[in-house]
């Protein structure tokens, strides 16, 4: 649209251009029809009619005179270009003022389209500078998504370290000493039991009974009372 109104305003201007010349012709084609005019109000001396006729007739019969011939009446002749003249004056002059309305108004038009124009560019600057703030937002919001994608994949690479890291030590501390047999367990608290129950269980060291004592006295209820007490080591 801006390039469609410089278009026409130089369409504009090209036409004042030409109107100016045109009235300038319009101005010297008076100005010299004027001096025409000025230089053809000069008449000859008006002839009687009455020696016209006399000077006629002499030179009719072709004797008198010879070659000449009759004098013409310029009066009427004059009057007929005078009256062209002034036509072609007043047809010119209305042309200038033609014109010159023409001009002005063109004028007026160029003024409209120059205030647009500019009105246009105060438009295209300001979507301009909202496109570039756009553009800075976009590209402040890529970087935001682009660091938070790196941090997550780090993240996500520390969890995966930390997992295997972890599988590993419980691996070796289930199947280290070759006595649980469950290596694959899932929390520790299931190893921890898996292991205590694998453990062998300790014989406790109980004293020997007298040999005198034989296996069905264990079993006869002691007489408690008796003065001798039963020492058993």
């Amino acid at each position: 649209m801006n390039e469609a109104l410089q278009k026409e305003n130089i369409a504009k201007d090209r036409e004042i251009r030409q109107l100016n010349k045109d009235a300038q012709t319009y101005e010297q084609t008076i100005m010299n029809l004027r001096k025409e005019m000025s230089s053809c109000k000069y008449q000859p001396p008006e002839v009687s009619k009455k020696d016209a006729e006399v000077m006629a007739g002499m030179c009719c019969t072709g004797r008198e005179c010879g070659e000449w011939e009759p004098v013409k009446d310029f009066s009427e002749l004059l009057r007929d270009e005078t009256l062209k003249y002034q036509e072609r004056v007043q047809k010119m002059e209305n042309n200038l003022k033609s014109s010159g309305d023409s001009i002005r108004a063109l004028r007026k038009v160029n003024v409209t389209l120059t205030e647009e124009m500019h009105s246009m560019r105060r438009v295209c600057a300001a979507l301009d500078e909202q496109c570039r703030a756009a553009n800075m937002r976009a590209q402040f919001k890529d970087e935001i998504i682009r660091e938070m994608r790196r941090q997550l994949k780090q993240a996500k690479a520390k969890l995966k370290d930390t997992t295997e890291l972890t599988s590993l030590k419980s691996k070796d501390y289930v199947s280290g000493d070759g006595e649980c047999p469950h290596g694959s367990a899932v929390s520790y608290d299931s190893v921890t039991i898996a292991c205590v129950r694998a453990q062998p269980r300790r014989k406790r060291d109980v004293p020997l009974r007298d040999a005198s004592l034989r296996p069905y006295d264990c079993r006869s209820p002691v007489n408690l009372s008796n003065d001798d007490s039963i020492n058993v080591d």
